[in-house]
């Protein structure tokens, strides 16, 4: 087997680079070790670790194309496509693959995501080996009521955020399925069998005796892609959702009284181009706030009372709000990420909240294309956005930093000479790319 990542220099706190991830890839016999390499900076303690914990593998390093915007304008385009063919062109064909994720930019995360997809190989997070990640695999519910039934649960979920339904936890009766536009009226039985099998779904008999069902973290993208095929496309030009990630919430207030400079908070969404609605996915990591939490901006700011946070979420509101107003932007609500984990659980929550915010956002203006920046989503989240957007048949798209702006991984870089909209590149995101 081959064991294929990126080369990076961040150590774990322990001062090694790998610690639980090793236990979990001895279980495979890795036969070679191919290291890509993204820039010309080679880290000789990692390649040093990983022949002291894989010494019968052999290490094969593989220079990739540095991302630039030192060419012409068409060229910067293409280097998107290039990545993913050097990644493929890589690879042998004779062995199985198991992509490490979770180091280097997220184009590239994203790129050796889509590698594992269009091979059908695994991928193992090196901050969480032990969680499956979301991925494409291949549906196994062909048949036209089966997949239906299926993909009502994506509006099932929704309906349960945006309404705020209690009492149902995820699950659902034939009759809540059969509400729905579209979905079978009768023989959810039948109809739930083979996802069933395939544990795309749960099933439990309640004390009253009604049958209910509950969507899993394995059965999500099969039932958004079925969602998304019911859905079709309309025979009109839609206007354009575009869905950001901002890195962090920034932070306005920094104690004593004193206000920190105004963040950038719109920068990026700026250079992914005109837009007609935007939903941003604001996200934190702060150890002192408990607990993993997705919910939409308006809730974040009742649910949370730590000052310090409040104040930036309620500061973050105002700046999203002018920025909409003055580009006339529609905009219904926002995400807000906090802690997020690689839990298969809290992937599920948090694909389920992005969908009913996308699906509140419709239902106020109307059906959109759906634009994914994917620029920016932590580490956490980023495979599953990748699977989010694959599912739904977003356009996906990355946004070059035209100068060393802080959150870039070398900050020293010549400026570019392109017009700022050039710095939008199209990203491959389906297995037939």
């Amino acid at each position: 087997m081959q064991l294929c990542l990126v080369e990076f220099t961040r150590k774990c706190t322990t001062g090694v680079f790998f610690t639980k991830f090793i236990d979990a890839v001895s279980k495979h016999e890795i036969e070679e070790i191919v290291l890509f390499q993204p820039t010309d900076q080679v880290c000789l303690p990692l390649r040093e670790e990983l022949e002291a914990k894989f010494p019968k593998a052999t290490l094969r390093s593989e220079q990739l194309e540095p991302i630039s915007t030192d060419m012409v304008i068409h060229e910067m385009m293409q280097q998107p496509w290039n990545l993913l063919r050097q990644i493929l062109s890589k690879l042998d064909e004779g062995q199985e693959s198991l992509f490490v994720l979770g180091r280097g930019a997220s184009l590239l995360q994203h790129m050796m995501w889509l590698s594992a997809e269009i091979r059908g190989c695994k991928t193992i997070s090196i901050d969480a080996p032990d969680v499956e990640l979301f991925h494409i695999g291949t549906s196994e519910v062909n048949t036209e009521i089966a997949s239906t039934t299926l993909g009502a649960f994506v509006s099932l979920h929704a309906q349960e955020i945006n309404e705020n339904i209690t009492g149902k936890n995820g699950w659902f009766s034939a009759n809540d399925i059969s509400q729905l536009p579209g979905a079978v009226a009768s023989g959810i039985n039948a109809a739930t069998q083979l996802p069933l099998k395939k544990g795309y779904l749960l099933k439990e008999e309640t004390q009253s005796g009604n049958t209910v069902y509950k969507l899993t973290p394995k059965g999500w993208h099969s039932c958004s892609k079925s969602f998304t095929e019911a859905r079709g496309v309309e025979d009109e030009d839609l206007k354009e959702l575009l869905i950001s990630f901002s890195r962090q919430i920034p932070s306005i207030q920094i104690g004593n009284g004193q206000t920190a400079e105004t963040p950038l908070l719109t920068s990026q969404i700026s250079g992914a181009g005109i837009h007609d609605g935007l939903l941003v996915v604001l996200q934190r990591i702060d150890d002192s706030i408990e607990g993993n939490h997705v919910m939409t901006l308006d809730d974040a700011c009742d649910f949370f009372t730590e000052p310090g946070l409040l104040g930036d979420l309620r500061a973050a509101k105002e700046i999203l709000r002018q920025r909409c107003e003055y580009d006339s932007v529609d905009v219904k609500n926002h995400l807000v990420v906090i802690n997020p984990v690689y839990d298969e659980e809290f992937q599920l929550l948090f694909s389920n909240n992005l969908f009913a915010a996308l699906a509140d956002f419709e239902k106020e203006y109307g059906r959109h294309n759906w634009n994914f920046d994917i620029t920016s989503p932590l580490n956490q989240i980023k495979a599953t956005v990748s699977s989010f957007s694959n599912a739904s048949n977003a356009s996906t798209y990355f946004i070059l930093k035209p100068r060393g702006e802080k959150g870039v991984v070398f900050e020293k870089v010549e400026r570019s000479r392109h017009p700022r909209y050039a710095h939008k590149l199209s990203v491959p995101n389906s297995e037939c790319s």
